[in-house]
C-alpha cells in the first residue's frame, strides 16, 4: 500500500510541475504576441 501511495504522490507532483510549466509558456506567448 505504501509503494503505491508514494507513486500517486510522484505522478501528481509531476502532473502540477508539468501544468505549471505549460502555464508559464502559455503566459510568455501571451506577452510576446500583443
Amino acid at each position: 500500500m505504501t509503494n503505491t501511495i508514494k507513486l500517486e504522490v510522484v505522478v501528481k507532483a509531476w502532473r502540477f510541475r508539468f501544468i505549471k510549466l505549460d502555464f508559464f509558456g502559455l503566459e510568455k506567448i501571451q506577452n510576446r504576441v500583443p
